[in-house]
């Protein structure tokens, strides 16, 4: 596909998908941005579940949102569709559907991962039979929080989140692998050995500084280039921006 200089993608997500404006804030609504060679159209739909999108009616209507903009978009125009989910999941959500805060990788937290991962995969072919190239952004490395704050609640220490975190990306990666679906992650860079999150690449201790960029780039241009949507001499000659 030759319809421009620049590789263009959409991205869907949760506030996650604000990573992708260029920008330390949270975006809201529709933001547009040009990065490293690469046109990004973000959709904030809200703190929206991995789990969820295959739910019709949910209560953020993030399925109904994000296919209303690609039945009026053209599959033709966009290299490829990013979704950003799975953060809030991982956090909390696979444990709370399971009626307790328990948040140590035992058996019934690892099936409510697989259950998560099975869910959120079944989307992806879903956007796959419109005719789009889905790819899967795997969620970031935890928040550093110490207490249970209301706007972003979690179960368990930052150690059992990531642990939690690193299962759900090992479980995507397999089973994206398997239903040739992509899936891209930078969280093995933002974990410690001992899988505590890397503080230097948040701006707010939740959400990706564009620090992480440097992380970035060459994961999403390798997607680019294996791909031949362009060859490495379009590759950008600075990670500045």
């Amino acid at each position: 596909m030759d319809i421009n200089d620049n590789a263009r993608f959409m991205v869907f997500g949760d506030s996650h998908s604000s990573f992708f404006s260029g920008e330390d804030l949270i975006v809201y609504g529709l933001k547009e941005s040009n990065l490293f060679n690469m046109n990004f159209h973000i959709y904030h739909v809200g703190p929206a579940l991995a789990a969820s999108l295959v739910e019709r009616q949910s209560t953020l209507m993030a399925r109904e949102n994000i296919f209303e903009v690609l039945k009026r978009e053209k599959p033709s125009e966009w290299h490829g569709v990013l979704f950003a989910f799975g953060e809030i999941d991982c956090r909390f959500h696979i444990v709370k559907r399971l009626g307790h805060q328990n948040a140590l990788l035992t058996d019934d937290v690892k099936h409510s991962i697989a259950v998560t991962a099975l869910r959120y995969l079944s989307f992806m072919h879903e956007v796959k039979l419109l005719g789009y190239h889905p790819i899967i952004w795997g969620p970031v490395a935890t928040n550093f929080f110490s207490i249970n704050y209301p706007d972003y609640p979690n179960y368990g220490s930052i150690i059992e989140r990531n642990q939690i975190t690193l299962e759900f990306t090992k479980l995507l990666s397999k089973y994206s692998a398997d239903n040739e679906i992509d899936f891209l992650s930078i969280f093995p860079a933002l974990i410690t050995d001992s899988l505590e999150t890397k503080q230097e690449y948040y701006f707010d201790t939740i959400h990706l500084s564009q620090k992480a960029w440097q992380l970035t780039v060459p994961l999403l241009w390798s997607w680019l280039i294996t791909n031949k949507h362009f060859s490495i001499a379009n590759y950008p000659n600075t990670l500045s921006g």
